[in-house]
């Protein structure tokens, strides 16, 4: 049987905002590592060979400890960022591939050889060589909205300050007539 999966890559670009969170120089090991440490502790024990266990914790040992591993695990899966990070306080990183599968294909030739009947294959590629990069920025911040209102009062301000001044002035040249 064979597998063929067409992968596309985006990179994301977000700002750290109050209303959607994340690291600025987050990395996705530190994620990983906050994440598994959220979980260890939800369950009161460590999985010894992740490369992020907590070292104070006891070694998971019973079906139910690796159970209730594996269903948080897919409890925070399912989630979007700002509910991830509510629950776990963990934050993505703001600069971060995404991975979407866009394309997958399903052979079930006969494959000839000695382990014929166990052998599995999984092809994966990029749908084309280049990614998209989404990129979140300030375009009008509240100091550019502080100026412009200081600008335009200014400007209004002035206006009428001369307007006042060619009155008085016009008024001044009509009495010495």
């Amino acid at each position: 049987m064979k597998e063929s999966l067409e992968i596309v890559k985006t990179r994301i670009k977000s700002m750290d905002m109050a209303s959607q969170r994340c690291a600025p120089d987050g990395n996705a090991s530190r994620v990983s590592q906050c994440t598994a440490e959220h979980i260890e502790r939800l369950v009161g024990c460590a999985m010894r060979w992740s490369r992020h266990h907590t070292p104070s914790l006891p070694a998971c040992t019973t079906h139910e400890q690796f159970m209730r591993h594996e269903e948080e695990s897919l409890r925070l899966r399912s989630m979007d960022e700002q509910d991830y990070f509510e629950a776990t306080g963990c934050l993505a990183a703001c600069d971060r591939p995404r991975f979407e599968l866009v394309s997958m294909a399903s052979s079930t030739e006969k494959v000839v050889g000695p382990n014929a009947s166990s052998s599995f294959n999984i092809y994966l590629s990029y749908s084309t060589g280049r990614y998209e990069v989404r990129e979140d920025y300030l375009l009008y911040d509240f100091g550019s909205f502080v100026a412009d209102v200081g600008g335009y009062l200014g400007l209004l301000l002035g206006h009428s300050m001369y307007s006042i001044f060619s009155s008085v002035v016009g008024l001044l040249k009509d009495k010495k007539k």
